[in-house]
């Protein structure tokens, strides 16, 4: 059976916990799904907590989010934990995942550099938009 595929393009510090137990094939359940008329409402702690990813020099950088435009968070459960992801709303994408509560996704790292150590990384306030 071919499972759905949930991607990341960088290595997050919230999916660090995942990684003594990620390898390719990692599965976790879709367990949840929020939508947000938009993320000003959410506390800025969560925006930092989903969107912080590490370059490769260990600097923290933050994934661009509008803070004004529909998202639709995610909540999976993997063999490390919980973890979240913030996604762009479309009809199409919450009609996708709302099918697909309660199933396996394959986590997908199209990052392919090594993991960085981002417990030596400070907190960091996200950039301001």
């Amino acid at each position: 059976m071919i499972l759905p595929v949930i991607k990341f393009s960088h290595w997050y510090a919230k999916l660090d916990h995942l990684f003594s137990a990620y390898q390719p094939g990692y599965q976790a359940t879709l367990v949840s799904m929020f939508f947000a008329l938009n993320l000003k409402s959410l506390p800025a702690e969560f925006i930092e907590y989903d969107t912080l990813w590490v370059d490769d020099k260990g600097e923290a950088n933050f994934y661009p989010l509008d803070m004004d435009a529909k998202h639709l968070i995610l909540t999976f459960f993997g063999r490390g934990g919980l973890f979240t992801t913030i996604r762009p709303y479309n009809v199409y994408k919450q009609q996708y995942f709302a099918a697909r509560a309660g199933q396996q996704f394959e986590v997908v790292l199209e990052e392919k550099k090594r993991k960085p150590q981002i417990a030596q990384i400070e907190s960091v306030e996200p950039a301001s938009e």
